[in-house]
């Protein structure tokens, strides 16, 4: 009964007064309770949007009725209303069944099989072949794939038949932190009895049946649970029709598989855990209830609709259907009808969100939770938005409870699980937690090629540093040299610009494999030595990420942070330019000194670049430099 009077006194007001067939206005008519249960309406409201908020509000409503065992349907305007509150209720431990909500796209088992898809028709794709190597049937971990494809430019499938590199991922590391009680390199082999004859009759017959003979060779069909293996299936189906469109057996138009991909959704979760919690539209919510119902979302403002080049609208009238139609006027001008026939459109839309919001509210048996925000600065809800709606009429939501939501220290939201996994350290000054602008500032005045060719000689060198320059020799240096063309194809170079490119790089290489410093920095008898180290740094839950290009400590016990800069200088006065390039980057290897010295502060430290297509070096205690 609460419910129900509540929905009679605010959709008295929130429908049209009289019925209007040309703007589809229909009266609000009283509903009566069928159901003699206590019950509640409650609005909780946010001062602004936080989405993470409002999805821990949901999980905290959601945990409260698992516990009185009462059935729960969360309805969103949109999909993406709901997002948020999915991550949450992943985070929480809490079963629950979305259906048609999250794309089919974004599923790990729908992951996996395309990428096995695309490896068995593409062997030369390394990052499908990656992912392969990923699956839960191989789960090999970075440093074992490392081990399994570093300075090897063949495809990985070349690699994984050679069995001299077997050796490579079994010497390899610990098992600790992975379940599986064998070996990487009995992992590898796995792979490779499974796929073997499938690989052989790659192109030779129907994508989905070879598809699903590796699947199920490698043993991922009994690592799935029964809603993975619907999606399987759906995928496995998609795969049929878009190669019965190509008209050739053995192949499919990868990009339109995408595509369609991108259309689907994952099967709801079938288990029974999930079905006391159910995620849905509201369109999709018509003819079901819940004992407790979630609306989030309802501050956010509808998407807008461009006005069209021609508008229509039909209008009904006693005798016929009439349909008005009108071209948008030219720019700058108007034109009457078609201002008209919008007008009809957007009062036909309104009608239309009112009885969506309708439909939402009765869908709740016995407790409706409406959850929205308002701005912060004028506290007004947003525009044509459900929380409008609930406000326009007075300030109290029609005799609705109000809770003032207020924002609560929780990562049961996702909002802060990454800091849990990633090496952090705590308590630096806000001159040490800025973004590091750096590295965009260094190319932003230079030509289109700058960012990409310093990026591919910063690879260079890094595979340099990791083999060590003392086991280098020419037959690398080519790689090297391969790899940074390969990596300016990549970024778009081509002709002649891409020709100068790849001179460019390979003179900073052979610069730096000359020169006694260059050695010397990338040399493999320093102790504690790191290529692009990634190091993250918080503060009061902010989190900042930093790569430092190398870093090592030398044999006398100095800590060096060393930044490459691939700038090159075509004046005469160098000294000048060095000094002026070390002013500029002197903040940025500050910050780096700041985090190691928290990390090692028994350690003495000192910053320098190094400029590998000058030879050139300037190196600096940190302190004294800012």
């Amino acid at each position: 009964p609460v419910i129900v009077d509540w929905v009679n006194t605010a959709f008295k007001y929130i429908f049209p007064a009289t019925q209007d067939s040309v703007n589809g206005a229909i009266p609000y008519a009283r509903a009566s309770a069928a159901l003699k249960r206590d019950g509640c309406v409650r609005m909780h409201v946010q001062q602004g949007m936080s989405d993470t908020l409002e999805a821990v509000t949901a999980v905290e409503l959601v945990r409260k009725a698992i516990e009185g065992k009462q059935r729960v349907g969360i309805l969103g305007r949109t999909r993406k209303h709901l997002h948020a509150i999915m991550a949450a209720l992943s985070g929480a431990g809490i079963a629950f069944r979305a259906v048609r909500i999250l794309p089919l796209n974004t599923r790990p088992e729908v992951r996996s099989l395309r990428a096995l898809m695309r490896a068995l028709l593409h062997p030369a794709d390394s990052e499908s072949w990656a992912a392969v190597l990923r699956m839960p049937c191989c789960g090999l971990t970075a440093a074992d794939m490392f081990a399994l494809m570093a300075n090897d430019d063949r495809p990985v499938w070349e690699i994984i038949r050679d069995q001299s590199q077997k050796e490579a991922v079994s010497l390899l590391h610990s098992e600790e932190s992975q379940p599986s009680p064998f070996a990487p390199r009995d992992r590898v082999m796995h792979v490779k009895q499974a796929l073997e004859p499938c690989m052989g009759m790659s192109g030779r017959m129907n994508v989905r049946d070879l598809v699903q003979t590796a699947w199920l060779r490698l043993g991922m069909s009994g690592m799935m649970d029964e809603t993975a293996r619907l999606n399987v299936e759906t995928v496995l189906d998609l795969m049929d029709e878009i190669e019965a469109g190509e008209n050739i057996c053995g192949w499919i138009n990868f990009g339109r598989f995408d595509e369609r991909l991108k259309t689907l959704h994952a099967a709801p979760d079938v288990s029974t855990d999930a079905a006391q919690v159910e995620l849905l539209t509201m369109h999709g919510a018509k003819g079901l209830q819940w004992d407790v119902v979630i609306l989030p979302g309802l501050g956010k403002t509808p998407k807008d609709i461009d006005a069209p080049l021609i508008a229509f609208t039909e209008a009904s009238s006693e005798q016929d259907e009439i349909l008005l139609m009108s071209p948008r006027a030219a720019v700058r001008g108007r034109d009457a009808l078609y201002e008209l026939i919008r007008n009809i459109e957007k009062d036909k839309g309104a009608n239309e969100s009112g009885r969506l919001f309708y439909v939402a509210c009765t869908r709740a048996e016995t407790e409706l939770h409406l959850l929205g925000h308002v701005s912060e600065n004028s506290g007004n809800p947003g525009k044509n938005s459900f929380m409008e709606l609930l406000r326009q009429h007075g300030e109290g939501c029609f005799d609705a409870e109000i809770h003032l939501v207020q924002p609560v220290e929780s990562d049961v939201a996702g909002g802060h699980f990454l800091l849990k996994r990633i090496r952090t350290v705590p308590g630096l000054s806000p001159v040490a937690m800025r973004t590091n602008h750096e590295t965009v500032a260094e190319y932003g005045w230079a030509g289109p090629e700058a960012a990409p060719i310093g990026n591919a000689l910063h690879a260079a060198l890094q595979r340099v540093a990791e083999t060590g320059v003392e086991n280098w020799n020419e037959a690398l240096t080519d790689k090297g040299i391969a790899l940074m063309r390969r990596m300016l194809l990549a970024e778009g170079l081509s002709g002649l610009l891409l020709e100068e490119a790849v001179v460019r790089c390979e003179e900073g290489l052979k610069n730096a494999l000359r020169s006694e410093k260059g050695r010397w920095i990338l040399s493999c008898a320093h102790r504690d030595a790191h290529c692009e180290w990634a190091l993250s740094s918080e503060d009061h839950g902010a989190v900042s990420h930093h790569l430092m290009d190398r870093s090592f400590v030398d044999k006398h016990g100095t800590r060096w942070i060393i930044d490459y800069k691939t700038a090159a200088h075509e004046g005469s006065d160098i000294g000048h330019f060095l000094d002026e390039e070390q002013k500029r980057h002197a903040p940025q290897l500050q910050r780096y000194a700041v985090i190691l010295k928290k990390l090692e502060p028994e350690s003495e430290i000192r910053t320098a670049l190094y400029f590998p297509m000058l030879d050139a070096w300037r190196e600096w205690e940190p302190d004294s430099a800012c």
